[in-house]
């Protein structure tokens, strides 16, 4: 068996924390931007895009907000508030989709070193999740600080292990939503 790394998240990934959506006037029906909250998450981490909450940015802060805060096909979510540990994956660039201060956005550094598709998946790995939820200082609701999430580390194989793990974890999604689609399709049927 070929050897595996270890490196802190901040090593082999750029972190960033969302939006600080600090007045509920900022939510506006009419509003520019798409926010995506944990209940936008579904069990997989893809983000259900029906129902997303709209804010407006004050133009003031409009040019930093276009800057740091838009996400990218691509990008990883992972929350740190609430269901701490709770990850998305963007799979596709979204025009003026946005996340607040409760997630950490992650941008792999380098994709010949890790694949985007591995590290989310290993960041929804029922043991991964457990670690970070136990960094929570709060016990009523999780909160975990970005300086724990940054120096957390992440184990992974060669690229091409990478690649035999992201493939076969499609490709069985893949299957469980189509059976399940036969299933729902039979139902009807009777």
């Amino acid at each position: 068996m070929k050897s595996k790394t270890t490196k802190k998240l901040k090593d082999i990934a750029y972190l960033k924390r969302g939006y600080n959506i600090i007045t509920r006037n900022l939510y506006d029906d009419n509003g520019d931007y798409f926010l995506v909250n944990l209940g936008n998450i579904d069990d997989f981490g893809d983000v259900v895009y029906d129902g997303l909450k709209r804010i407006t940015i004050p133009e003031n802060k409009l040019k930093n907000f276009k800057e740091k805060y838009l996400l990218e096909k691509d990008d990883i979510l992972l929350t740190l508030r609430g269901r701490a540990g709770k990850t998305a994956f963007i799979k596709e660039n979204v025009d003026k989709l946005t996340v607040s201060y409760n997630f950490l956005i992650i941008k792999v550094k380098n994709t010949k070193e890790i694949l985007v598709k591995y590290l989310f998946y290993y960041l929804r790995k029922e043991n991964t999740v457990n670690r970070i939820r136990g960094l929570s200082t709060k016990k009523l609701i999780d909160v975990v600080s970005t300086k724990d999430i940054e120096n957390f580390e992440i184990t992974y194989p060669d690229i091409e292990t990478q690649k035999k793990y992201v493939d076969e974890i499609e490709k069985t999604k893949k299957e469980y939503f189509e059976a399940k689609e036969k299933y729902e399709r039979l139902i009807k049927e009777i």
